[in-house]
């Protein structure tokens, strides 16, 4: 009996380490989901600000050719 239980606390003992294991494991896996949403979100800001900065310039494109054009009928008009 003696044995046996020597047997079952080593098993035990094993078992405990192999959990803090698993959990250390576990815990590295989170961080690292935790750092790839934060760099995703990072991602998703930067091409919210591109996408902001494009349309400015889009309009930008658009008052210009308005104005050309504007130019062009009253050179159109002069002549």
């Amino acid at each position: 009996a003696s044995a046996a239980d020597s047997s079952a606390k080593v098993a035990s003992t094993s078992a405990s380490a192999a959990n803090s294991s698993a959990n250390k494991a576990d815990s590295s896996a989170t961080a690292a989901s935790n750092s790839a949403s934060a760099a995703d979100s990072s991602a998703t800001a930067a091409n919210s600000s591109a996408n902001a900065a494009d349309s400015s310039a889009t309009k930008a494109g658009s008052s210009a050719t308005a104005a050309s054009n504007s130019a062009s009928a009253a050179d159109s008009s002069a002549t």
